[in-house]
């Protein structure tokens, strides 16, 4: 994601911030229609900025970064699996496979 996309969402979201901050001093807008306002900010703007967010020009290394990154996760998983493993040989009661497995996802 190009920095300008995120830059722009930001500047988007503080504008509509100011507007609401401008629009509650001035009594402009009550209780109900800001329940409204929160309501349309959050089910349709929002979801529309993150899809708008994520449209970008799809080029070979991404594909090759994914993959790269598929592996290195991989390997990654395997060895955090063999050090948990060697750690928890002293432990011996039931609770030895849930720390196990919090060691390894966590």
């Amino acid at each position: 994601m190009e920095m300008s996309a995120i830059i722009d969402s930001v500047f988007s979201l503080f504008i509509m911030i100011l507007v609401g901050v401008y629009g509650s001093k001035r009594k402009i807008i009550t209780p109900e229609i800001n329940k409204g306002l929160t309501d349309v900010l959050i089910q349709i703007a929002l979801p529309f900025m993150i899809v708008a967010s994520f449209v970008f020009t799809y080029d070979d290394t991404i594909k090759s970064n994914v993959i790269k990154t598929f592996y290195f996760s991989l390997f990654s998983y395997l060895i955090v699996t063999g050090i948990s493993y060697i750690l928890l040989l002293p432990v011996k009661n039931n609770k030895k496979i849930i720390l196990h497995f919090a060691n390894v996802f966590t």
